[in-house]
């Protein structure tokens, strides 16, 4: 099974390949099913046993970085890893130290990046991931030459994101703290390692930024901090048994008789504050909440996303399927509330007295729509007619419903609630247009030929409504009475009180 994070059938460029980040970058990124081309200085060019092939660039020279990438031929990813750090003196007299900083943490950058985006422009998109530090998020004594660099790189991410994502290119960077490295090893022996950040959790990070579960993500600058770097677990792997390493962002499970973790996402919207309501008191679930101020954040988004156990998007569409696209723990089920993914493949129709075994389905489901109201009414009458050959699939239908204002959001709430506008009195029609967002779920999931002509009416009452559908005996079959229609969907939603 392929792993959820997959690169099967990219090819990624990686430089800095030889340093202890990029080997680990670059051995992950095999075992994801890359096809992966090394760049370090250190390297000849040649093919290696493992399936890398190995370029030697000096990527401080824009010519040669450009004619050395451009015959490497299609790629999808771009991995900026080379780089260094050197601590310097004041920031007035960094001297040499400073253009040093410059020359391999930005120039190699530009040079890399320069070279990879046309190629990516070819193939309709891509990913570049760079390396920014966590520590250059503001000046460091001794660092300013560094730190310098560093937020340069930061800022660069930010611009080539805003210019490229038009494009399909996502422009993202990880800002890790210390790593856990052989050289960093040496240079401060007495320190604890345990609290770094060790180089295969940051490649974690980095593989799932140049993977499709990112596509999402642009222009993120992701910190990759110490203290809890992995989570290490014994898992069975043949006799021996082997480790197994989560990066920090993805959890994994914990003992399944602990709390079921559920988080919303949209927790301010008039849907997410009523399940909030609603689980409020469930001492056996633990609600995860978003601070206010990182709801835009989109690594603290993946973070919660991938730790609930139960997901509830309570979004617009686009912003619904962004967030879906965000997920890839394997256990995590997602139930959204917006129309997005209501007829699309892989995800099951929540209605569970659609069909014999939709309940059954529901229960294992992983990717759960929420149907919505109106559909639901029509749904509920209609499918079991068709399904009986009482209304045949090519009959066109038409439906009135007649609705309270909640489903309008906190806009039309406020307006119902606080207006003094006596037309809001009477039953006002909607969707006039005939293109109800309900109305592709309406054909769909009653297994209609086409939609019906929808009526939608919105009245001075909080929730709740009444639909209804006009039925020619003329064009049923012979003998339909509304008895008949009756005693079918009696029969069908028998035990459903």
């Amino acid at each position: 099974m392929p792993h959820e994070n997959s690169l099967a059938h990219l090819t990624v460029v990686v430089t800095g390949a030889n340093g202890a980040l990029g080997r680990a970058v670059v051995n992950l990124a095999l075992a994801r099913g890359a096809q992966v081309v090394g760049v370090d200085m250190a390297f000849a060019d040649t093919p290696c046993a493992s399936g890398e092939r190995r370029l030697s660039v000096d990527l401080c020279d824009p010519a040669a970085t450009q004619l050395q990438l451009g015959n490497v031929g299609d790629f999808d990813v771009l991995c900026n890893l080379a780089g260094g750090f050197a601590m310097g003196e004041t920031a007035f007299d960094a001297g040499e130290n400073w253009a040093a900083m410059f020359q391999i943490n930005v120039e190699t950058l530009r040079n890399a990046t320069r070279a990879a985006i046309p190629v990516l422009r070819r193939r309709g998109g891509g990913r570049i991931v760079n390396v920014g530090a966590l520590s250059a998020r503001e000046g460091q004594a001794q660092m300013s030459a560094y730190c310098a660099a560093k937020s340069t790189v930061m800022r660069l991410t930010e611009s080539l994101s805003r210019e490229l994502r038009g494009e399909g290119i996502n422009v993202n960077a990880v800002l890790p703290s210390i790593l856990d490295t052989p050289r960093n090893r040496a240079d401060m022996p007495t320190a604890d390692y345990t609290r770094w950040v060790s180089t295969e959790a940051l490649a974690e990070v980095i593989c799932f930024l140049a993977s499709s579960s990112a596509g999402a993500i642009h222009g993120a600058l992701i910190p990759v901090a110490g203290l809890a770097s992995s989570l290490r677990h014994r898992v069975a792997g043949g006799a021996a048994g082997g480790d197994f390493a989560y990066p920090a962002c993805f959890p994994p499970r914990a003992d399944r008789a602990m709390k079921k973790k559920v988080y919303v996402e949209g927790q301010e919207g008039t849907t997410g504050l009523r399940i909030h309501e609603m689980l409020a008191g469930r001492a056996d679930l633990e609600v995860l909440k978003i601070d206010p101020d990182r709801r835009k954040d989109p690594v603290e988004r993946a973070r919660l996303l991938n730790a609930a156990d139960v997901v509830f998007l309570c979004l617009p569409d686009a912003a619904a399927i962004e967030a879906a696209a965000l997920v890839s723990n394997p256990q995590t089920c997602i139930i959204d509330a917006s129309t997005a993914h209501r007829t699309v493949p892989g995800w099951t129709y929540g209605l569970p007295e659609l069909v014999a075994g939709q309940r059954a389905q529901l229960r294992t489901a992983q990717r759960i729509s929420n149907p919505g109201c109106h559909a639901t009414a029509f749904i509920l009458l209609v499918r079991p007619l068709v399904d009986a050959g009482l209304i045949p699939a090519t009959l066109p239908l038409s439906a009135t419903s007649i609705t309270g204002y909640s489903g309008g959001g906190k806009q039309m709430i406020a307006q119902y609630t606080t207006s003094t506008d006596a037309r809001l009195n009477s039953p006002r029609p909607y969707a006039l247009g005939l293109a109800h967002k309900h109305l592709p779920e309406m054909q769909h999931h009653s297994g209609l030929g086409a939609p019906p002509v929808f009526m939608p009416v919105v009245a001075n009452f909080y929730q709740g409504l009444a639909l209804s559908i006009p039925l020619p005996y003329s064009q049923l079959p012979a003998g339909t009475t509304g008895a008949t229609l009756q005693q079918v969907l009696a029969q069908h939603y028998a035990g459903e009180a």
